[in-house]
């Protein structure tokens, strides 16, 4: 994980270097050399040039290693800062560079490495100053390409090519003055475009892999000094000030995977309508917001026994919403995980439903939880979420919406649960004392259960079970037909009612 925040952070600081209203080349390039410094990154350059409000420098070399020994360095052959006369810089880039990536060998594997050509024919670079004392790097491109030139795992070079393009790309970066900077960023790119092939060295099977996003955009504000602290406790790192949103999506994304002879083979072709995502994580809050939209795929290969196997999926959605630091009170809490719409080919519903007795209706599954909540303990301490202490207490669980729709049936609810911790819960020492209800309602259950016996898949005797089950705690619907109500209650003795009757247990 430091590895990672530590490579975004760089780029974001060689990109964004704090400097004061108003440029000049010396002090641009005065803060590119500051900003590498904070980052770790070392910046070097073989000669510099100063021609009125010009500066040239050739051999610009940069090097980054991170704590678990992966490095990236490349070099630059010349980088121009030119004054425009209107506070502003020109930063001139050469059209294309090399960069290296390599590991020592990490989690048992032989070392790696990876060498690439960054190329952008066309890239505008402009730096500005902001109010604050930062700076404002603009920067544009009709094209922005990341190409192998090859890979290397143990010494031996691999046969894998590929790149990963970038059409369209503008975008903007904002970093401001002072000890613990801010930073806002803001890029969108026409489309996204990945196409790697290669072969496996121990079977010689290859591998063929492409794919592509439209309209991508993100936005990101937060701070970012903390990063450059020498931890790995995201908690420390959150107490010094760190802190991050941004969101992004797609529209459009296409995806493409053939194999073969690896040793079997397999073909794959995906795709989505759009995507979306968010993150907030601060001295308040951690927020993950994640979903897709339209999915559609079709699989074949030589272990799958169908010519083809066919699915989709309307909608997924991944939301999780907590405190994110200890608190005295309770703050509010959501988790939803929801998969709306998932279809699949007659070649899976065929394997145990030849004669098409049960609905292909597509299915559904919703879960939507809010409530109140409190952090007792850091939740970015691997130590403390170990502990056979409890992490959190939930004092309130609100239920917004349960859904699951499948076959031909439907169930839904909603209620919620208040939890007292200064109260003697009945479910044993240290729980809380629960108090609340969820209201049910089932549309084709029965209707399910006896096309299920009919099929064979379910046995009278288990298929008595359940019915008997569902007459201790359900109640037909006033409106009739295969409807069924629940109603279940929990008291804070412990008491469980199903429709206002004591249940047996």
């Amino acid at each position: 994980m430091r590895t990672a925040l530590l490579a975004g952070a760089s780029a974001a600081a060689l990109l964004s270097p704090t400097l004061a209203l108003g440029l000049t080349p010396e002090e641009a390039w005065q803060s590119w050399q500051d900003a590498a410094d904070e980052a770790g990154v070392a910046l070097t350059v073989a000669d510099r040039t100063a021609s009125g409000d010009t500066l040239t420098l050739t051999g610009v070399a940069y090097a980054l290693e991170a704590e678990d020994g992966t490095t990236m360095s490349g070099t630059m052959d010349e980088v121009v800062f030119a004054a425009q006369g209107d506070d502003t810089v020109v930063v001139t880039l050469p059209e294309s560079y090399p960069l290296t990536l390599s590991d020592p060998g990490l989690d048992g594997m032989p070392p790696g490495s990876a060498a690439m050509t960054i190329s952008h024919p066309g890239l505008s670079l402009v730096m500005s100053g902001t109010d604050d004392g930062g700076t404002a790097t603009d920067y544009a491109a009709p094209e922005i390409a990341v190409t192998l030139v090859e890979v290397a795992e143990g010494g031996t070079a691999q046969d894998i090519s590929g790149s990963v393009t970038l059409t369209g790309v503008e975008g903007r970066n904002t970093r401001g003055g002072g000890d613990m900077p801010s930073v806002e960023s803001a890029f969108t790119a026409a489309e996204v475009a990945a196409a790697f092939v290669g072969t496996d060295p121990e079977t010689g099977g290859t591998f063929d892999f492409s794919m592509s996003a439209a309209d991508v955009s993100s936005t990101s504000s937060g701070t970012l000094s903390s990063l450059y602290a020498a931890s790995d406790d995201l908690g420390a790192l959150i107490e010094d000030g760190f802190a991050v949103r941004g969101e992004g999506g797609t529209g459009p994304v296409a995806l493409t995977l053939v194999t073969e002879g690896m040793p079997e083979s397999f073909s794959l072709d995906a795709g989505m309508t759009g995507t979306s995502g968010t993150v907030r994580i601060d001295g308040e809050r951690m927020e993950y917001d994640f979903g897709f939209d339209g999915t559609a795929f079709t699989a074949s290969g030589s272990e799958i026994p169908f010519p083809q196997v066919t699915g989709g999926l309307g909608a997924l959605r991944t939301l999780i919403s907590v405190p994110s630091t200890p608190t005295d009170d309770a703050q509010p809490m959501d988790l939803t995980v929801a998969l709306r719409d998932l279809t699949l080919g007659e070649e899976i519903w065929s394997l145990f439903d030849p004669a098409g007795q049960l609905p292909r209706d597509p299915a559904t599954l919703v879960v939507d939880l809010g409530g109140q909540m409190r952090m007792l303990t850091d939740m970015f301490s691997e130590e403390a979420m170990m502990s056979a202490e409890a992490p959190a207490e939930v004092t309130a669980l609100d239920i917004e919406e349960l859904r699951l729709a499948l076959a031909g049936a439907l169930l839904t609810g909603e209620g919620g649960f208040t939890f007292d911790y200064d109260a003697p819960g009945p479910f044993g020492p240290g729980s809380p004392a629960p108090d609340g209800g969820v209201n049910l309602r089932l549309e084709g259950g029965q209707g399910l259960l006896e096309t299920l016996v009919g099929m064979g898949l379910l046995p009278e005797e288990q298929a008595m079970m359940v019915r008997m089950m569902t007459g201790m705690v359900a109640r037909p619907a006033p409106e009739g037909g295969d409807v069924l109500l629940s109603d279940i209650t929990v008291q804070p003795d412990g008491t469980v009612l199903a429709n206002g009757a004591p249940l047996p247990f």
